[in-house]
Formats: structure tokens, sequence, C-alpha cells
């Protein structure tokens, strides 16, 4: 969580936690002391019971002053025995003794003031644990642990593909294998629950468990496998794909894009790729693939990755639509740090919320894992709830020829200098231009020259880049600084600004043009 300034964590302690020996829920006491223990060590399992619950089936026994029913969960899921087991398992390692699971530690009835203010603290509760464990309760440890080994495998020979063509023998038999292996691990409940999303994000050091609560491991590795293991291996499967596929165009690949296009479907699904980047704009995306038993939990279920707590969790007693709680969600975003929140593209159509992301954006590869960001602008709704940015802009075209007059400066490790420009998706402009320039992983330099002169030609609307401010990043293997902004036009001229992308640049250039400065003035305008 280190990598954004999103994750802000408020203090605290779980209202209950697990004793594990007594199988007994305690309440916190005054100074974080459960049944006279002060701040214990527990341990957190994340699994997935929600869509799973029936009426009749046995639940785990968990003694104390509870007043809520422990759900109880279909046998085909499940059983109350496999249930126990696991939580004395986990709370025996490290020595906790106690252990947080939602059914035991918060309260379980609808409506509930205590239960809406504990979700608006789940940043705070995984911090705090010891260990977390991710239960792939389905999944039987052999064919686990042979996926995973699979998994690993192809992992690396796509990365060696990447330089060398296999022979087509060879590239299918790994298409066929690597889809396979991911359909196995990926058909876990666990991958298409919303609130797991979240728990993977706050700790992607979770070890993953079987269904019989064995730990597995990674080829060449010793010690526990790591959600981070799974992820990494699935985002350079997926990195590696789109890659040869769309931008180096790899003719070898070329008979087999449907079947590829399959693979990267199953892992953006899955959400592995967006919890590999650790971005939470990017995981918000990422949300929609998930189930969720109520709307307002698609927004409930993923706010703490922001640090944030909205709606109910905030306001106990008052209900709240989707919709508001998604435009919550943006402002606050925004009011935090506008660079952050504006590092996303549309993937569809946001007519009348385009400052704002939605389950439809998603983050491109420059836009991860950036650090450190300076605001130079604010982005806030006025008193008319009006949404607005603050700060400085410039025409586009200005910015364009500042771009060019700097392409052949010196710059900081001799590097060749680059502008980015990611579009949305779905807008009047977009629609008109090649589907090649809206691809997320549009990386590779020239082709963005061609896009910054293709707005100054074709956009007859006034289009401005609105300085967000500077962010730190990686770029060609080394550390940048780069300037941000997000690309606005007025596309029915009366002065409401369309958001139509972002763009980044490069802050290292050591002899600026001295007119670089003047491009940029004082600008306020009203976003939609």
């Amino acid at each position: 969580m280190a990598s954004n300034s999103l994750a802000q964590v408020t203090e605290g302690w779980p209202l209950r936690l697990l004793h594990v020996d007594s199988m007994t829920s305690f309440q916190r006491r005054d100074g974080n002391v459960y049944n006279g223990e002060k701040e214990p060590r527990y341990n957190i399992l994340t699994y997935t019971w929600g869509r799973f619950a029936a009426e009749g089936e046995s639940s785990i026994e968990i003694g104390g002053d509870l007043e809520w029913e422990i759900p109880s969960i279909k046998r085909s899921h499940f059983t109350a025995e496999q249930f126990t087991r696991i939580i004395k398992k986990i709370g025996a390692e490290n020595s906790a003794g106690w252990v947080w699971v939602d059914v035991a530690c918060i309260d379980q009835r609808d409506g509930s003031a205590a239960k809406m203010e504990e979700i608006g603290r789940q940043a705070a509760i995984f911090q705090k644990a010891q260990n977390v464990y991710a239960w792939l309760c389905t999944l039987q440890s052999d064919a686990l642990q042979q996926n995973l080994d699979c998994l690993r495998r192809a992992a690396r020979d796509i990365e060696f593909w990447n330089q060398n063509a296999p022979q087509s023998r060879s590239r299918r038999r790994w298409i066929w294998r690597t889809e396979n292996c991911l359909r196995y691990l990926f058909r876990d409940p666990w991958f298409t629950s919303l609130w797991t999303l979240q728990e993977a994000f706050l700790r992607r050091d979770a070890y993953i468990l079987s269904k019989q609560g064995d730990a597995v491991t990674f080829p060449g590795e010793t010690n526990k496998a790591y959600l981070f293991s799974l992820f990494a291996d699935c985002s350079t499967v997926y990195r590696t794909i789109l890659r040869l596929t769309q931008i180096d165009g790899a003719s070898s690949w070329a008979y087999d894009v449907m079947q590829l296009d399959e693979i990267i479907h199953l892992i953006e699904k899955s959400g592995c790729y967006a919890l590999y980047a650790n971005c939470p704009i990017t995981l918000y995306g990422a949300a929609r693939f998930r189930s969720a038993s109520q709307p307002p939990d698609r927004i409930y279920g993923i706010m703490q990755v922001f640090g944030l707590r909205l709606g109910e969790s905030s306001a106990p007693g008052h209900s709240f639509s989707l919709a508001q709680l998604e435009f919550q969600l943006g402002q606050a975003l925004n009011e935090r740090s506008p660079i952050l929140a504006q590092l996303f593209v549309h993937l569809t159509a946001a007519d009348g919320h385009t400052w704002r992301i939605s389950e439809n954006s998603t983050t491109p590869e420059r836009g991860r894992g950036v650090v450190q960001p300076k605001q130079l602008c604010e982005i806030s709704a006025d008193e008319t709830g009006r949404m607005m940015f603050y700060g400085k802009s410039c025409y586009w075209p200005d910015l364009v020829r500042y771009w060019e007059a700097i392409k052949n400066q010196r710059i900081r490790q001799g590097k060749a200098f680059t502008p980015s420009i990611h579009l949305d998706q779905g807008t009047s402009v977009a629609r008109r231009m090649p589907k090649l320039w809206l691809s997320l992983n549009l990386d590779f330099g020239k082709e963005h020259d061609v896009i910054a002169q293709w707005i100054v030609t074709e956009c007859k609307c006034p289009v401005r880049a609105a300085h967000l401010g500077e962010t730190k990043g990686l770029f060609l293997g080394r550390a940048v600084t780069f300037q941000v902004a997000v690309i606005l036009a007025d596309l029915e001229g009366i002065a409401e600004w369309s958001r139509l992308g972002f763009c980044m640049w490069e802050n290292s250039v050591l002899d600026p043009p001295a007119t670089y400065g003047d491009v940029w003035s004082p600008f306020e305008g009203h976003l939609v």
C-alpha cells in the first residue's frame, strides 16, 4: 500500500476477536483488551460464504455474548467441521491464539450500525493482523499445487518466447495448458467475491490454503505461497500476451489470437492483474466482475482499499443508493489526490460523470505504481454540488508545441523523451480514432506524437490540458519525475468540460525552453 497516497489507515483495534482454544468471541474492552489479554496477536482468514448461506444446515459453534446468529453454510461449499478445523489451524500459526473471522467478529445483521462501522475499519483490522490466510475451500491440495506449478512454468515460458518465437506445437500446447490451469484455479468462489478482492488488496502477502487447509509453494521456493506470487505470474502472462499480440504484432502468434484473448479475459476477470499492480483505481474497475448481494456493496466492499468510510459506515442509520455512493467515492478521491484519482481511462461512454472513475474504468501501464504525488490543483464540489477544477491549464496545441520543442533536448541519463497519452473509450473523439491508439498497453513512443497531432487537427472544439501535478515513477528501467495533466474538451461550447483522458510527460529535460512556463495560466472549469 506504500505505492499510493489513497490508502489512509485509521487507528483502532477490531471490535471483536475469536479466541481459538475456547472458540469464543470476545468484545474489545478499554485499552484494547480481549478476555484480559491486551492487544493480542491475531491472524485473519479470508474466504467466501455469503452466497452459500443455507437454512437448515449446521454452523460452527461460537461462544460469547453475540447478538446475531452464526450463519449456516451449504455443505457442498464447506462443512462446519471443516471451517472449525481451518480456524483452529490458522489460530495456532505463529502462536497467535486469536483469529479475526467475519461471522464471529462482525455483526451479521442487516442494517446494523456496528456492522457498518466495522466494515469501515477493514484496512486497520487487516493491517494489524500477524498473518492472513486465503482459503480456496473448493480446491484439493494436490491439484492446487499442480496448477500453481503449471502457472509458474507458463509465466517462465512466455517470457522466454517474448524474445524467441516458439514452434507451433509448443505454442499451442502452452495455450491449452495455461487456459486449463487458470480455469481450474479461478473456479474457486474466492476469485469471484467482491469482499475478497478488497481483502487481497489489503494483504497481498496472504498465504494460500487448499480445501484441506494445507499451504502450498511455488517451484523453486521454500516458503509458503503468497497471493502476491500468484498475482505476479498472472501479470507476466497477461502483459506478455498483450505485448506479443497488440504491440509487437508477433506473427508466430497470429493464428492463436482468440485463445490468447480468452486467457487475457480469465486473468482480467479474476482481478489478479489489478491486484498485482497495487493500484486502487485499477482495482475498482476489477470489481465489476465480482459478485455482490446488494448493489451498494459494490462501494462498501471496495472502499477500504482507498482508506475511505462512505455512506452508512460514516452516517449510521441512513441509506444510500449505489449512484450516491459512486458520487461520494469519486468526490472523495479527487479531493484527496487529484493525480491518483485521474490516472484511469473509461472503457465505455461515461456521459454526465466523465470526471470520476466507475466500474467500467481501468489504469493503463504508465499510470500504475506511481509514488509521491505532488498536487498542483484542486478538484472539488462547489456550493451547488458541481465538480470544479481549480488550478492551471493550457490549450492542447501549446502543450504539443512544447513537447516538440524539447524532443531533441538533453535529458538525464541520455534516454529518449516521450509523452504518453491515454484516452477514454466511448467518447465522440475516441470513436473516430484507430483502435490501437486506445490500447491499455500503449507505451511505445511514436504513436503518442501521432495522437497528439491528431487531437490538434481533428478536434474542432476547445481542448485543454489541466495540470494535475507531478509524481515519481519508472520509465525504461529508471526513476523519473512525470508531469500529469487531465485532457478536457468543451464539446458543446458551453464552458462545461468533458474528460477525454490523461497525459504524462517526463520532467527531466536539462535545458527546458524558456517559454515553458508561459503556456500555463490560471483556470477554473466545471467538470461534467
